[in-house]
């Protein structure tokens, strides 16, 4: 779903869901469509899938599992601009993170609760989520999520009108960026 989206999808679509018959099967089913999606930048306009998956896994899965389904289900209804939702499906998934080494996971659920506080104009929030965005995304070893992290602190601290912190992070986003040649 991560590496090659486009044919996660195209494998999951060549399933009939028919033959799904345990609530472990569709809850799977659910989790892999929905993070495929994600990653392949199709934006699903229900939230049936997470829904199944959320409940599933919350009762039956490990934390992280049910991280992961909270994180996508917080991803679609922001989407949807249910704001409130996502965020308390984000604040859920970095609950869940507690008991689990995933600083990649918990990097996308700082940077998306970023993004819901700055919609709603709390910068501060919202410069305090993508710093530890940044600081999970460090530990995780992902330099191009580093990046971007740089990129969201750049904009946030030119919004707050710390100009001197935004050329900072801005600069090291570029840095990357002509580095990598993106």
């Amino acid at each position: 779903a991560q590496s090659d989206p486009d044919q996660a999808l195209a494998i999951l679509h060549s399933i009939n869901t028919s033959t799904l018959k345990s609530k472990a099967q569709r809850a799977h089913y659910a989790l892999a469509y929905c993070e495929a999606s994600y990653f392949g930048r199709e934006h699903l306009e229900s939230d049936s899938l997470t829904l199944i998956a959320v409940e599933y896994f919350e009762q039956h899965g490990s934390s992280e599992m049910s991280a992961r389904a909270h994180y996508y289900h917080g991803q679609v209804c922001y989407n949807m601009l249910r704001l409130t939702d996502a965020m308390v499906a984000f604040m859920e998934a970095e609950r869940e993170l507690r008991n689990v080494d995933s600083p990649h996971l918990l990097g996308l659920v700082h940077r998306a609760k970023g993004d819901i506080y700055g919609t709603g104009c709390l910068y501060r929030n919202s410069y305090d989520a993508y710093a530890a965005s940044k600081e999970c995304f460090e530990r995780a070893g992902r330099n191009d999520e580093v990046a971007y992290a740089n990129y969201d602190l750049g904009r946030l601290a030119m919004a707050m009108r710390d100009f001197a912190s935004a050329e900072e992070s801005l600069m090291e986003a570029y840095e990357y960026a002509r580095r990598e040649e993106d």
